[in-house]
């Protein structure tokens, strides 16, 4: 009996949420990510979720208070999310400029602290992925576009006027748009006139 339940149990957990393989990388904190901005993340998140709270208490009840309670709610997560990108931001900056500092005298120590700044940092090798497989799933993806447009016209492309040839093709549609016999129009009040009209 216990088994027909488990099989039967699993059998509606896999058509109301099917089993999927997740990945998950983890990342790590930023260096200046201390414990008072995690207590900010932490009280920005509860604020966040009461807000939501509120927003589905208002959609089922029809009176006033729930609506001002949804409008308090908001402005109290907002605050809290305006203050902690502020700190984080105040966090980010005090500790770059403290570690540009203290490694002005060894450039190399602060190239490195600069391309971690930027992102520029080398990943380490994954031993997850094989050469060779990675290598087959780009000729496999090729193979595949190229079976999918064999029968395919040929692409057309348009030409892009670029430098000399811009100007000229702006002079000569001026010229036609705006010729007046017996006036003429300096080049620069020709441009003007044309690049205000688009």
């Amino acid at each position: 009996m216990a088994a027909i339940y488990e099989t039967e149990l699993n059998t509606i957990l896999d058509c109301l949420i099917p089993f999927r393989v997740v990945t998950c990388r983890p990342k790590p904190s930023d260096p200046w990510f201390d414990d008072e901005c995690r207590e900010a993340k932490r009280l920005t998140r509860r604020l966040e979720r009461a807000y939501s709270a509120a927003c589905r208490r208002a959609a089922t009840q029809v009176n006033t208070s729930a609506s001002a309670d949804v409008g308090a709610a908001k402005t109290a997560w907002y605050a809290q999310l305006r203050n902690y990108r502020e700190l984080s931001c105040r966090k980010s900056h005090a500790f770059w400029c403290a570690t540009v500092e203290s490694e002005r005298a060894s450039p190399s120590k602060l190239w490195r602290s600069v391309n971690l700044l930027h992102g520029r940092g080398k990943l380490p090798a994954s031993s997850d992925i094989i050469v060779d497989e990675f290598s087959q799933f780009f000729h496999d993806k090729v193979d595949a576009v190229r079976q999918n447009t064999a029968g395919a016209p040929e692409p057309t492309f348009s030409t892009v006027r670029t430098g000399a040839s811009l100007v000229s093709f702006i002079l000569r549609s001026l010229l036609k748009t705006l010729f007046q016999p017996f006036l003429v129009y300096p080049t620069k009040a020709l441009l003007k006139i044309h690049f205000r009209s688009l």
